[in-house]
């Protein structure tokens, strides 16, 4: 498939340079139909362009990257943002699941970005949830941080806060909120794990349970090790996560019953 490309960025060079790396090294897989310095010249030539696939600076003046998404009622492109490093808002992006590139771009993330962005695209998945998801939790501490999952015909917006624990189910995930409610998102355990590492928040104990410590109750101090959740449940904890779990309850300075 022949995707339609365009490019938002305020640098001309850097414009330039990423057109430059299309013609040559995906020719087939790509044609830039467009660019702009500027999201307020950027959003009326996408509407009028229609392309499948946009790279999207950050950082630009006036309106940065993420003011120009938030123009759009509705997301039917692919989107992979390009910026120089930016720590909050890159945690942001892969929190969201979404794809970005650092400058100076290197040529194999680039053709990573570009396969994945091929299969959204080939597949129409467009990540709106994903985009609103990101844009919501820009503007948010931590523990207001939300994630987005399909459920039934809407997107809902869960609170992390809300988020008793993850568990893993092959491919999936499975969401637990204090309230009981349950819901599954397709994300393996693992990634969700990483893009919630630097919230400080959550803490694995088994191969399958990815825990909220705030959520926790109480724990065991002699084997076998367990802890007691909110809930209710109770989880034994793998040996070699057990001190995790501790320095975690400790840096929260968390009390909890000892049992």
């Amino acid at each position: 498939m022949m995707m339609r490309a365009f490019l938002i960025d305020d640098e001309p060079d850097s414009i330039e340079v990423m057109t430059s790396l299309l013609k040559q090294y995906f020719p087939n897989d790509l044609v830039v139909v467009g660019s702009a310095a500027s999201a307020e010249k950027a959003y009326e030539l996408v509407r009028e362009l229609k392309p499948d696939l946009i790279f999207l600076d950050i950082q630009m003046p006036e309106e940065n990257g993420f003011v120009f998404l938030k123009k759009f009622d509705t997301i039917n492109f692919e989107i992979i943002f390009v910026t120089s490093y930016d720590q909050y808002a890159l945690r942001a992006i892969k929190f969201s699941a979404l794809d970005y590139l650092l400058k100076p771009v290197m040529l194999k993330d680039l053709e990573s970005a570009i396969r994945k962005a091929t299969r959204v695209v080939e597949q129409k998945t467009f990540r709106q949830a994903q985009v609103l998801n990101l844009i919501t939790n820009l503007e948010v501490e931590n523990g207001s941080q939300k994630i987005a999952v399909h459920h039934g015909g809407e997107v809902r917006f869960l609170k992390l806060n809300d988020v008793v624990h993850f568990e893993a189910q092959g491919r999936y995930t499975r969401i637990h909120l204090v309230t009981g409610e349950q819901f599954m998102i397709s994300s393996h355990l693992m990634a969700l794990e990483e893009s919630l590492e630097e919230t400080g928040l959550f803490v694995r104990v088994s191969k399958s349970n990815l825990i909220h410590v705030e959520h926790i109750v109480a724990y065991s101090k002699n084997e076998p090790y367990y802890i007691e959740l909110i809930n209710g449940e109770v989880f034994e904890v793998a040996r070699r996560k057990r001190q995790e779990v501790l320095e975690k309850l400790r840096e929260r300075k968390m009390q909890v019953r000892c049992k």
